[in-house]
């Protein structure tokens, strides 16, 4: 039986789309989707997940390995804090489930600046009974040193626990733990494989 939930948090709560970001931060981009995957997906931006290293370091890193300035550097960072926004249905989702008294947790791979703006901008963060991310802890999913630490510090039982994310890596380190899993794809298959667990919704 689920008595408790954790979320991912980019799209399965909050719309994260790193070539929308790159092409409207910097729309003559020659190679937009080769730019957002050296930026968003690179071993520098791991390890400022990780925390491991500060964000001022980066942009010397980027324009090495993309040939990007500070001026383009920040502006990406500006914009994709302007991208990452709440997905509507999902956060209506966290509301039933808080009607119910339900036990929320979010777990996700994160930046110290950008999850700081995501708790000042929105307010839904208070439906939780706790937060994880990665640049706090040093470690990031798909780890199973994550998983250890959020299962260890909200004492969580994995056979009652339902972890939804989107990846799908993700996905299979949390079914080692044995925790219930939702694949995520969009809100309506969501909702559905909830109630096939037993959640009313």
């Amino acid at each position: 039986m689920v008595k408790n939930v954790v979320f991912d948090v980019g799209n399965v709560l909050l719309n994260w789309n790193p070539l929308s970001i790159i092409k409207s931060a910097i729309p003559n981009a020659k190679q937009p989707n080769k730019l957002a995957q050296g930026f968003f997906n690179s071993d520098h931006w791991k390890m400022l997940n990780e925390g491991k290293i500060q964000e001022h370091e980066l942009p010397i890193l980027y324009k090495q390995t993309l040939g990007i300035n500070l001026e383009d550097f920040n502006k990406i960072i500006r914009v994709a804090k302007d991208y990452i926004t709440p997905m509507c249905h999902s956060i209506a989702l966290l509301d039933q489930l808080h009607k119910q008294h339900i036990p929320m947790f979010v777990l996700t791979n994160n930046t110290l600046n950008i999850m700081s703006h995501l708790l000042r901008t929105y307010t839904f963060w208070t439906l939780f009974s706790g937060i994880i991310c990665s640049a706090y802890i040093g470690h990031r999913k798909p780890s199973k040193k994550i998983f250890e630490y959020m299962l260890s510090e909200f004492s969580l039982d994995p056979l009652e626990t339902l972890y939804i994310d989107d990846n799908i890596t993700n996905i299979e380190t949390a079914e080692l733990f044995n925790l219930q899993t939702i694949h995520f794809d969009n809100i309506k298959q969501c909702k559905k494989e909830m109630l096939e667990l037993g959640l009313i919704i």
